[in-house]
């Protein structure tokens, strides 16, 4: 048996030297990543020379050059140790220096596609109820049941029921967007908060998108990723909050970090947070 292993790890080797050598070269570098100290997580604290970049950043750094486009730091998406992204990262950096945290405990929560380490978090604050959801949670979170399938816009729960609600770059993904700004309103309890992170042009007067856009393709291309519906235009996506009866409490980053720190965490210096309120004296209907 002994000798059968051998004699086939020594023909692959003969075979597919490229392949070996090219991981032995990717294990060597993700060492030395790991032990480097220009940057860190701020979640899981551990240093790093360089987050990993997002597949497509070559294509979103057109997006961001022609579109003045805000979004993700795509060329420092993920820590090598955590896989932590850089969303992630950022909602924790606001969430501590808003000393948001406390919004949590004993609240009703609902957070759409959650992430990993914010999901954790919030559970250790001990909410008085805590509801994760996802259009397609099969899709993305396969084999965690916590997961509920939920459409933001149809959410089946009552009006006025949660205090908080997180939906973290989910909004570039739904196309009736106006029904889930309407959906969010109504769930929310009076005075509560939403934060509703998306992508956007600084650039665009409205938001880009169009029927005919229909491929994979064609959505890569035109709107940054294929699973993307539209580019939003910051002022229209703002003006249709407040259309939706969302009071903006939009927190600015550089009112609340230095340049260096968004270097060192890996953030995105130009994304604000979209912190919005059900005003208790705003009527929608």
């Amino acid at each position: 048996m002994l000798k059968l292993f051998i004699t086939k790890a020594i023909n692959l080797t003969i075979k597919r030297p490229y392949f070996l050598v090219k991981r032995l070269f990717i294990s060597i570098g993700t060492i030395v990543n790991k032990s480097g100290r220009r940057k860190e997580c701020n979640i899981c604290g551990k240093t790093l020379n360089n987050f990993l970049p997002y597949r497509q950043n070559y294509k979103l750094d057109a997006y961001n050059e022609i579109l003045d486009w805000v979004g993700s730091d795509v060329k420092n998406f993920a820590c090598v140790h955590c896989r932590s992204h850089d969303r992630e990262r950022h909602l924790f950096m606001y969430f501590d220096a808003l000393d948001l945290w406390n919004e949590f405990s004993n609240k009703k929560i609902l957070h759409f596609a959650p992430e990993a380490h914010l999901s954790k978090k919030i559970k250790e604050l001990e909410p008085s109820l805590y509801v994760q959801g996802d259009f397609n949670p099969k899709y993305l979170f396969e084999g965690n049941s916590d997961i509920l399938n939920i459409d933001a816009t149809d959410i089946k729960y009552n009006d006025e029921y949660f205090d908080f609600l997180i939906c973290n770059h989910v909004l570039e993904h739904i196309v009736d967007y106006k029904k889930a700004f309407s959906e969010i309103y109504r769930v929310l309890k009076k005075n509560g908060k939403a934060i509703l992170q998306t992508p956007y042009s600084r650039t665009l007067s409205k938001n880009f998108e169009d029927p005919g856009i229909q491929t994979n393709l064609q959505r890569e291309v035109l709107y940054g990723q294929h699973d993307h519906v539209r580019v939003f235009s910051e002022k229209q996506f703002f003006n249709d909050l407040n259309e939706a009866g969302f009071t903006l409490n939009i927190q600015k980053h550089d009112s609340l970090f230095d340049v260096n720190t968004s270097f060192r965490h890996g953030v995105n210096k130009l994304e604000d947070l979209v912190l919005v309120e059900k005003d208790k004296e705003i009527q929608v209907g």
